[in-house]
């Protein structure tokens, strides 16, 4: 029978006087999970990578000071920012319905922005949230402000042609922006509009107008998906 690939690292099976044993610089450590999901099990892992001194980059606490047990945080990396999701444990049905009211620290102070709502919270090291009861909360945080994106577009175009212009984000990179194109009479015109991925070189963009599309004042609106910041450049179609 081949020999178990941990064997050398647990010197023997677990009892109430040894569920440990030293390995090289460090311990081997038994952890029995029967419910890998239940509080008990997180709370005696959180107290294994505290000793440790395995702590979480972004610590969510309560008023009174007490850990929160039931948020996962998920970290993401994109250029110069950093992406934070919350989301809370499914809760009982009778806990349903009700937020919870939580404290993040974030050192040293950064801008906050809420990806969902498109809004900056402020520049901060300590944030108060409420954790909605299944929504997750979706956080940006950024050294400096981020500035609203750019577009560079022609100032006159024939109807019927193309007008060429370039659109660039100075949030992420890449990042997400929604482009709005509208006509002179302040309708939105869905075909010309999306969503583009862009970043800090600037991204081409075509717009091909139609020989019976409005004349005058055309608007292109690009807002950034990050903050909501928007940028206009107007537009004028000839015949």
């Amino acid at each position: 029978m081949p020999e178990p690939l941990l064997s050398r690292v647990f010197d023997g099976p677990p009892t109430r006087s040894a569920t440990s044993f030293g390995f090289g610089g460090g311990r081997a450590i038994y952890l029995g999970m029967a419910n890998g999901r239940h509080r008990d099990n997180t709370r005696r892992l959180n107290e294994i990578l505290d000793g440790a001194g395995v702590r979480p980059l972004f610590p969510i606490s309560r008023d009174d000071g007490s850990r929160v047990k039931d948020v996962e945080t998920y970290v993401f990396r994109n250029g110069n920012l950093t992406i934070i999701a919350l989301q809370r444990d499914f809760a009982p049905i009778s806990n349903r319905g009700s937020g919870e009211t939580v404290l993040m620290a974030l050192p040293p102070p950064v801008e906050v922005y809420d990806l969902r709502t498109q809004h900056s919270l402020g520049r901060t090291s300590r944030l108060r949230l409420e954790l909605g009861q299944v929504a997750p909360t979706l956080l940006a945080l950024s050294e400096a402000p981020v500035p609203p994106p750019e577009i560079v577009a022609p100032q006159r175009v024939v109807r019927g042609a193309n007008a060429k212009f370039l659109i660039r984000s100075n949030a992420a990179s890449p990042g997400v922006v929604h482009l709005d194109v509208i006509d002179p009479e302040g309708n939105l015109t869905a075909p010309y509009s999306e969503n583009m991925l862009v970043g800090r070189e600037a991204k081409r963009k075509l717009l091909p107008l139609a020989l019976n599309d409005k004349l005058g004042v055309w608007k292109l609106r690009v807002t950034d998906r990050l903050n909501g910041e928007t940028t206009v450049a107007e537009l004028q179609v000839e015949p």
